[in-house]
């Protein structure tokens, strides 16, 4: 069920939509501050970016890529938490920023991937 809500929101149509209804309450250009209020004034519980598959070169010359982490950000929520996950070099990575004061929601999705990948 989850599933196919997330996959009714990914579509192309709804993408342009939400982008065209953003571009109108904060326009490209804005001020960093009026977004930050914008994002603050939404009452979301998290804020969860998740960059899919990275596409990038693992290997330049003698430098080798181990991980990307990211993103993170300051969401400016109510209670600040915010989910970056990013794949690359075949590993998924996810961070989290937020208050000391909040459990943590990684360790026990982290605890849930483990199980799942077991099974």
């Amino acid at each position: 069920m989850h599933r196919d809500q997330i996959n009714q929101l990914r579509g192309l149509q709804r993408i342009r939509s939400f982008n065209l209804a953003l571009d109108k309450l904060l326009h490209p250009r804005a001020d960093a501050r009026l977004a930050s209020g914008l994002l603050g004034s939404m009452c979301y519980d998290a804020v969860v970016s998740n960059l899919g598959r990275a596409s990038m070169l693992e290997r330049v010359g003698d430098v080798e890529l181990e991980s990307v982490w990211g993103p993170v950000g300051q969401a400016r929520l109510k209670e600040e938490r915010f989910v970056g996950v990013v794949t690359a070099a075949d590993a998924l990575r996810l961070i989290e920023a937020r208050p000391t004061r909040q459990p943590s929601l990684l360790d026990p999705l982290v605890n849930n991937l483990i199980d799942f990948s077991m099974k």
